[in-house]
């Protein structure tokens, strides 16, 4: 019975990081996707108040 509960506490670690790691990897395209207020795909990231250089 332990070695049954390993495997399933081997299992779930493996899902959880292997969905942490998509998240991390694809997070830059999901920011770069989303549009900001000038068009820029870093509009997000920026604060308005500091003017482009």
């Amino acid at each position: 019975m332990s070695r049954l509960r390993g495997a399933i506490r081997v299992g779930i670690a493996h899902w959880a990081f292997g969905n942490l790691y998509e998240e991390v990897v694809r997070m830059p395209e999901r920011v770069a996707e989303r549009p900001g207020p000038a068009g820029s795909p870093l509009g997000p990231v920026r604060s308005p108040s500091r003017p482009d250089p």
